[in-house]
């Protein structure tokens, strides 16, 4: 695989590769050939995923992460309010900062949960 500043990488295999072994002078830092980032993700593939991050402007990936923290929050939620169908909108947030911020912190911050009757 070439990258974009026209690098090019050894070929994945399904060993690691020990990236100072494959260390050369005219390859980059992020050039350097690390062992994959998810086991279940082809070399490859990564590698590619990779790339689209390292072009993407700072605000995308800024963008990005602000939209996995929502899609995190919305599925808390959804468990929550699965778990705790009874429960208000007041009493899932509760529920909601305690998973995010511990119990002890969210207890501190928002008080206790309140016992339903």
């Amino acid at each position: 695989m070439t990258t974009s500043s026209g690098a090019t990488l050894p070929a994945a295999s399904s060993k690691s590769l020990d990236a100072r072994s494959v260390w050369s002078n005219t390859m980059k830092p992020h050039e350097v050939p690390y062992p994959t980032l998810s086991p279940d993700t082809d070399p490859h593939a990564e590698a590619v995923q990779l790339e689209i991050y390292r072009r993407m402007s700072p605000g995308r990936k800024i963008e990005l992460v602000f939209e996995a923290i929502e899609m995190n929050r919305a599925l808390i939620l959804a468990g929550l309010r699965k778990r705790f169908p009874k429960a208000g909108e007041q009493e899932l947030r509760r529920r909601l900062f305690g998973i995010c911020l511990g119990e002890e912190l969210a207890t501190k911050a928002y008080g206790p949960l309140e016992d339903p009757d």
